[in-house]
């Protein structure tokens, strides 16, 4: 699935236990929804490009072609935090097992750590792989691939 597919990909929260198929009412959110990307709420000026909830799940981060990354209350889908300067197109995000939100760039060969409280940059890792990232459950080892099949 490359990154232009996932950004077309609907994201809506849900205050109960995600269900194998939701009810859709006519022209409403799902039964639970509190908001859904793309509208009032959880709004990018760009497509949003990736998703990765907070390890305590009081809130989730998204990522988006506008370069920003965005932090999001789940109870409510009101913005809680915003990167102060856009860079390149951002194509994953996750945290590390730490609770550090860590945001890979398009462009770059570095995967940069915020700080979740802040976003400010934490620290740099150099990575060979651009497309995508994971840490080990014990945060000390990261997997990275970039799809050149090399």
């Amino acid at each position: 699935m490359t990154v232009r597919h996932c950004a077309a990909v609907a994201v809506a929260l849900f205050a109960a236990p995600l269900r194998a198929e939701p009810p859709r009412p006519p022209g409403g959110l799902p039964d639970g929804a509190v908001a859904r990307l793309g509208q009032t709420r959880l709004r990018h000026a760009e497509q949003p490009t990736c998703v990765a909830f907070a390890p305590d799940g009081r809130t989730f981060v998204t990522g988006a072609e506008d370069g920003l990354v965005r932090v999001w209350a789940v109870a409510d889908g009101t913005l809680v935090r915003a990167t102060a300067r856009p860079r390149a197109l951002v194509q994953s995000v996750c945290f590390t097992p730490g609770g550090k939100l860590a945001v890979h760039h398009a462009g770059e060969s570095v995967l940069r750590v915020l700080d979740p409280d802040t976003l400010g940059e934490a620290d740099t890792i150099p990575v060979a792989g651009r497309l995508a990232f994971r840490f080990s459950a014990d945060g000390r080892l990261l997997a990275a691939a970039d799809g050149a099949g090399d």
